[in-house]
This record gives C-alpha cells, structure tokens and sequence, in this order.
C-alpha cells in the first residue's frame, strides 16, 4: 500500500508550534473569551466550508452563506471584539446557525444543513476524541468518513444519497478533471481504505499528527472512494485530525488551488509528502498569527486582562 511509502521527517518548529496553540488554548478556555470570540471562530468555519466548495468549482453549494461571508458585515465581525450582550433565544442550536450582526446588533440564521453540517459533525468527532491515540481513544470508522460525504453532497437537499464506496456494482467509475494522479479501480476501494483506517488508527501512533493528517488527505484523495466530493471530504479528515490534537483548522483559498493540487500530486505521485506538510504547516501558522492578532484587538480594548 502506497501509505506506508511515504517520505516523511520530524517538523523541528513542531514545539513551537505547539507551545503557540497552548497559550491560545489557555485563553480561549476562559468563559468570557469562548462568548466573545464565538462570532470569529464561526465565520472561519463558514468560509472554510465556501473555500472548500470553491475550490471544486462548486459554487452551488454555498447557497445562501456566501452571501453573508461575503457582506461587509464579515469584515465588521471579523474586527469587532466584543459580541451583542443578547442572543437569539429559542432557535434549535442542532439546525439554525446564529451569526451577530455587529452593524446592526440584529442576528441572521442560516439552515445547518450540507457541508456546513459535515464540518460541524467533523468538529463534534473531534472534540470527542483524545489528543493522542490511546485504549480508550475513538478510532476513525467507515461511518464517519461515509456520513461525512454524505452530508457534502446532499448539501440539504431532499435527495436519496447516502454515501457508499465505490464498487463493480456501484459508483464504478470517478471522473476528475485536471489531475494526474491514478485513482483506486472500484474492485479495489473498499480493501484500501480498510488498509487505510488500519494504519490510522494501529499504526500510526507514533506519527506527527501534521504528517499524520496530510497523508490521511493524500491517501483519500488518492484512492477516490466515492462518486463525488472526495477532496472536500479529503480536508475535513486533514482538519480533524489536526483539530482532534489540539491544532488549528486550515482554510485553502481558492487562489491557492494550483499551489495545492501540485503538492498533493507530487506526494501521491513521488510519495514525497514534506513538501504538503510544509505548505500546512504554513498555514497552521497563519491561523496562530491572526488568532493572536484578535487576542490582541481584545487586550487593547481592555475586554480582558493581558495574558499572552
């Protein structure tokens, strides 16, 4: 299996990296800070899901989001650190999505439905699982990954799709446009991610969990097991894996699309995996620096004490 041929080294700027997200980590577990920066953290999730899409040329399955990210309210909310002291009461908080309008002090909801809801339910697995692989640790299931794509692709619509692999008998074959990579043959699928899970969950537990989540995207994106959405459903696994260890979630823009398709061909293609995990890292980086950068806005506004 090519999972195990990938060439990979240790990240030396992974302690500080760490140690970074643990002084974040330490803030944000404040209750005053979780309802302050609620509004920050669910904008990025919104745009994580457009990017996303976009990034498969699929705006459709934006709908009614990309509206709201894309209003100069995004930019208010994004700048302004402190939340409205009321919220909307009786809204079901399983199905409705509750954004602050800064501006207005009104709040808008949204249908939590379609990859919305996939990344939602890829937070919720997250948060329930250990920072590290352990007895007692929740192993990634077929489930997971099927109900995953299933959401994406339904995208809330009242259609009869329930995610399956790709078989002889169904979903044979996969087309991707732009690609270079040789895909898994249908009468293959459901043996490679058997061996796949295998190795996330058994034997990759002394692995970086950076190198850890690019080859997990790497090896779906390689393998396609499904009709369609396999790359979307690929950078949820990348973000669950990081978020499962206590590390930022990534967005990849759409202006970052070819940058992102050569890396993950060259791994899938050379196995030579560092030069993704570098492009993520990167990223995870990013997200660190303008975490801090809102911490920041809050101590000049002296909404909180200094800590970091």
């Amino acid at each position: 299996m090519k999972t195990l041929s990938y060439n990979y080294k240790n990240l030396s700027d992974f302690t500080d990296i760490e140690s970074t997200q643990l002084k974040i980590a330490s803030f944000l577990e404040r209750q005053s800070c979780k309802n302050m920066l609620y509004d920050y953290y669910l904008m990025k999730d919104l745009n994580y899901v457009i990017e996303s899409n976009r990034l498969e040329n699929n705006e459709e399955g934006n709908n009614d989001i990309s509206k709201i990210v894309s209003d100069s309210n995004y930019k208010i909310l994004k700048a302004i650190p402190c939340l409205p002291k009321s919220r909307k009461k009786n809204v079901d908080k399983d199905t409705i999505i509750v954004i602050n309008d800064h501006s207005t002090k009104e709040q808008i909801t949204l249908p939590k439905n379609g990859h919305f809801k996939a990344f939602e339910n890829m937070l919720l697995e997250a948060k329930k699982s250990k920072k590290s692989f352990s007895e007692k640790a929740k192993p990634m299931t077929h489930e997971f990954i099927m109900d995953l794509n299933t959401n994406i692709i339904k995208n809330g619509k009242d259609i009869d799709y329930f995610a399956s692999y790709r078989s002889p008998y169904n979903y044979n074959n996969v087309h991707m446009t732009g690609y270079t990579w040789e895909t898994t043959k249908a009468d293959k699928v459901s043996d490679e991610m058997d061996k796949l899970l295998n190795w996330y969950n058994v034997k990759s537990k002394n692995l970086n969990p950076i190198v850890r989540a690019c080859i997990l995207h790497c090896e779906v994106a390689r393998i396609q097991p499904f009709i369609d959405g396999n790359k979307r459903t690929a950078r949820l696994l990348l973000n669950f894996e990081l978020l499962r260890n206590k590390l930022p979630s990534i967005i990849i823009y759409k202006k970052e699309k070819d940058e992102y398709i050569s890396l993950v061909e060259n791994a899938i293609n050379t196995h030579k995996i560092m030069p993704f995990v570098e492009f993520v890292v990167k990223k995870i980086k990013q997200n660190q620096k303008d975490c801090r950068e809102i911490i920041a806005g809050y101590k000049q506004n002296k909404v909180i004490e200094k800590l970091l």
